[in-house]
């Protein structure tokens, strides 16, 4: 998990989801040349499981895998040159973390991101 030691018993896994986006297109010079922008939303779903017994432990490491996720986004805003630009509109970078549901000596708990994830097509 981002670096992390092995033998923590702890880990988390990712559902990426699109729900929603907006496209226009802006004309420059014409009906024929310009730039269709799309801005989807995205959502990062991330479900984190934890063998320890104090909730506290695996909060903490929540913490800092939502740090960690954040920190990937801002150094890399294009997302690895897929998008031109994530993160950086005025919805900016929005977190949800919900409480931590302790059962039988596993700690779950769900949290998400979520951003808008700019695109520009020439067209």
């Amino acid at each position: 998990m981002l670096g992390q030691a092995v033998g923590r018993g702890m880990g988390a896994y990712m559902i990426v989801e699109l729900p929603s986006d907006v496209e226009r297109r802006e004309a420059l010079g014409g009906a024929t040349s310009g730039i269709k922008r799309i801005v989807y939303r995205v959502v990062l779903h991330v479900f984190h499981l934890a063998h320890k017994a104090h909730a506290e432990d695996a909060e903490k490491d929540v913490d800092l895998l939502t740090e960690a996720i954040k920190d990937l986004i801002r150094a890399d805003s294009t997302l690895g040159a897929a998008v031109f630009q994530a993160g950086e509109t005025p919805f900016g970078i929005q977190t949800e973390i919900l409480p931590s549901d302790l059962t039988e000596e596993i700690t779950g708990t769900y949290f998400s991101l979520t951003f808008e994830a700019d695109v520009h097509i020439v067209a």
